[in-house]
């Protein structure tokens, strides 16, 4: 694939929806870096792409993809980045808005976290609040296994946005029903001990619709889990952190409807 990096720059200044428009679709995780990291006019490059990373396979090629022509787009354009308003790290934040512009989809920053900063033999607690690694537990002792089940998988294809919508208006409610709790995100009532307890009385009350609630149920108890695992493995406790990974799988089945039959 051949992209002309200038004018698709000067489109995209233009036309916030540019990005997705690349073809074919690959590229877009190629170009969106090389555009978005730009401090001047982007140069570009020829480039050979190869991986072992299962394509469509649920374990972030795409974002795999991006932070390599992100490490790539900053070698051909080494301008300093400038600092952000928000204090975030200008390159793993702007490679994240990078992909979320051109793949057409907002997301998060866990996937490309993992690929800027993961490092072997190491669990890192990632505050995606601050945007930032905050703790590193040696992964001594431990096994994970990654099963591709080869189900085809596209994320911008997926209903990914409308799980976060759900969780946005779960967190509203309940900012709205307690706005002495100071709730912006499901994070702060994950925070608090009668976390669960709020989702279970916005249920009950009709506040939230029945799928909102599962999601919010999810993402609460998710966060709470991180945590627990966190501790676990600390002290080395790998038949609990691996416990607590069978609870987020089923609660991902259940309750936030993101697995398929091939994985159960």
């Amino acid at each position: 694939a051949e992209i002309e990096l200038a004018p698709l720059a000067t489109r995209c200044e233009e036309d916030a929806a540019a990005g997705p428009d690349v073809e074919p679709s690959f590229a877009r995780y190629v170009a969106g870096p090389f555009v978005g990291l730009a401090t001047g006019s982007p140069k570009g490059m020829d480039a050979l792409i190869c991986g072992d990373v299962p394509l469509g396979g649920g374990v972030s090629s795409s974002s795999a993809l991006v932070v390599a022509s992100a490490i790539a787009a900053r070698c051909c354009n080494p301008g300093r980045l400038p600092k952000r308003a928000d204090a975030a790290d200008a390159l793993l934040l702007g490679t994240c808005e990078a992909e979320w512009r051109f793949s057409g989809m907002r997301g998060g920053i866990m996937d490309q976290s993992s690929s800027y900063l993961g490092k072997p033999e190491k669990l890192l607690l990632l505050d995606c609040r601050l945007g930032k690694v905050t703790e590193e537990v040696p992964a001594v002792g431990a096994a994970f296994v990654v099963l591709n089940t080869m189900v085809a998988h596209s994320l911008p294809d997926s209903p990914y946005a409308k799980r976060r919508e759900s969780c946005e208006r779960a967190a509203a409610a309940m900012a709205a029903r307690w706005p002495e709790r100071k709730i912006t995100h499901l994070r702060d009532a994950a925070d608090r001990d009668e976390g669960p307890a709020m989702v279970e009385e916005l249920a009950t009350a009709n506040a939230i619709t029945a799928e909102d609630a599962d999601r919010a149920r999810h993402g609460v108890a998710e966060i709470r889990r991180v945590r627990a695992a966190v501790k676990a493995a600390r002290n080395g406790d790998w038949p609990a952190v691996g416990a607590l990974l069978d609870e987020t799988h089923a609660s991902l089945r259940d309750l936030y409807a993101v697995s398929c039959e091939e994985l159960d």
